[in-house]
């Protein structure tokens, strides 16, 4: 690795428990040496060094998962407008998120206030991934789905060939 890269947190808790059982074995001044060094390789304070070095090197899973950022105002929006779009990939429908929201406001496609009052949500589209917000290849008419024939259309196309 070089000097330039980064440590991941996992490089970097790998490193300091290794460094943790030469913490614990060594003395006051052997310590300070080996806080010293630990401070340049993993780029963390001092004091944070000596809280992990007191305690467990484990990481711990988040206590409560995030939340939603946005609403199902949003989530409606979206849909309408990556259906008016033909469900384009989400690279294509993010640069085009705003404008096509204020032309389908415009012929009142679609509702005028969560883009008038908060246009942030739309504006923001880096943070909105769209392609993770609309429903995946099982949406009905999207180009990637291609399910087939449903059993009952199966049956009646059976009956007339016969």
């Amino acid at each position: 690795m070089s000097t330039e890269d980064k440590m991941t947190i996992d490089e970097r808790r790998k490193y300091l428990s290794r460094m943790k059982k030469r913490y614990v074995q060594a003395n006051h001044k052997e310590r300070g040496r080996l806080l010293d060094e630990m401070e340049v390789v993993t780029e963390l304070h001092r004091k944070s060094l000596i809280r992990l070095m007191r305690g467990s090197l484990e990481r711990k899973p988040r206590r409560r998962q995030r939340g939603c950022t946005y609403g199902p105002r949003v989530d409606d929006a979206l849909r309408i407008i990556a259906e008016s779009l033909d469900y384009v990939c989400a690279a294509r429908l993010t640069p085009n998120l705003v404008w096509m929201a204020e032309h389908l406001a415009d012929h009142q496609e679609l509702e005028q206030p969560p883009l008038s009052q908060k246009r942030q949500p739309l504006r923001r589209t880096k943070e909105l991934n769209p392609g993770a917000r609309l429903p995946g290849s099982g949406a009905p008419g999207y180009r990637g789905s291609n399910p087939g024939p449903q059993p009952a259309l199966r049956q009646d196309v059976a009956l007339l060939l016969t």
